[in-house]
């Protein structure tokens, strides 16, 4: 794998993000994606839990998951761009594997959470619904706090 990773940093992509201002670029674009998907499964998140809006139309959820999806889309894009340049230290890292556990987990539970709002008005959200927009915050908390750890920690 070591050696797939090194050739990923070779590569043209690898040395532009590595070598020139792709680098900041690329982590001003992951930042502004993560700003977006995460702000705004927040805002359904505590509307589930009854700290924000409890009517919430369907059209206003669209939008915002709209949002949401576009803004994973750029943190993904800008990600694995920036993952290029140092696979080989992210692929052996703790942290790196617990951030992408949040994502994956986060996703799953937005993508639930949004299907049962698409039927069911945010003031009817059951127990188990809450227990998933909960569960949706700490992800979403557990993926900044992982990928800024990452910096730091291996």
């Amino acid at each position: 794998m070591s050696e797939f990773l090194n050739s990923l940093a070779a590569s043209p992509i690898g040395v532009w993000v590595g070598e020139s201002s792709g680098y900041p670029l690329l982590l001003v674009l992951h930042s502004i994606g993560l700003a977006l998907l995460v702000g705004m499964l927040v805002v359904i998140d505590l509307c589930v839990l009854g700290l924000g809006a409890p009517a919430m139309p369907p059209g206003a959820l669209r939008n915002i998951m709209r949002i949401s999806w576009s803004g994973l889309l750029l943190a993904v894009l800008s990600g694995s761009l920036l993952f290029v340049v140092d696979g080989n230290k992210y692929y052996y890292s703790f942290t790196f594997r617990l951030k992408l556990t949040c994502i994956v987990l986060g996703a799953w539970l937005a993508i639930a959470l949004s299907r049962h709002l698409r039927q069911s008005p945010v003031r009817s959200a059951g127990a188990a619904v809450r227990i998933a927009a909960a569960a949706s915050l700490l992800c979403w908390l557990g993926a900044i706090m992982a990928g800024r750890l990452m910096a730091y920690v291996n």
